[in-house]
């Protein structure tokens, strides 16, 4: 069983309290009356980020990120946080497991919260051919994000939410003995 609650009432509340950086869920655009979203300016020097992901365009001066865009330059952020270019085209493609659309290829029920959850090793793979070096402890923590966003979280999970302190709190009930692999 699920339950819808208001649109973004748990994210925000969950991003309130588990966010490390509160900057990764703020948005670059702003609310316009005629158009819905405009552009904010951005400092060049300035690398967009996503989760656990940090961008690295061919223009840019800077590679310290951890994740290659060959698409065009980004210039902003959608009203999902996610980088985006000059037409508006979100920068993060739907088969990468952090982008809010994306679909289980290998799901795990989790008793705890009663609805399944990508496994770990789904994630691995896909940070692997991205050569991206990201611990389990951060996949876990990422899975919780993701789930927190999907339009129907149980209210197991609304319930483990509220219970919890920390994020990591979290992580160690849903995955007691490095399960879901």
């Amino acid at each position: 069983m699920s339950c819808r609650l208001p649109a973004g009432v748990l994210l925000r509340n969950f991003t309130r309290v588990f966010l490390k950086n509160p900057r990764e869920m703020l948005t670059s655009f702003e609310r316009s009356s005629n158009i819905g979203y405009k552009l904010l300016e951005r400092k060049m020097t300035e690398k967009f980020k996503y989760g656990p992901l940090i961008w690295n365009h061919i223009d840019d001066e800077d590679d310290s990120g951890n994740y290659w865009w060959t698409g065009t330059a980004l210039v902003g952020y959608d009203k999902d946080n996610i980088p985006i270019d000059a037409k508006g085209l979100q920068c993060l493609p739907m088969s990468s497991p952090v982008h809010p659309g994306y679909q289980l290829k290998h799901s795990v029920f989790n008793p705890l919260i009663k609805d399944h959850l990508p496994s770990i090793d789904e994630w691995r793979q896909w940070f692997d051919e991205q050569f991206i070096e990201i611990d389990d402890a951060r996949i876990k923590r990422e899975i919780l994000r993701w789930y927190a966003k999907t339009e129907n979280v149980t209210p197991e999970f609304i319930s483990l939410y509220s219970k919890c302190e920390t994020l990591q709190e979290m992580v160690e009930a849903v995955w007691p003995q490095d399960e879901n692999k």
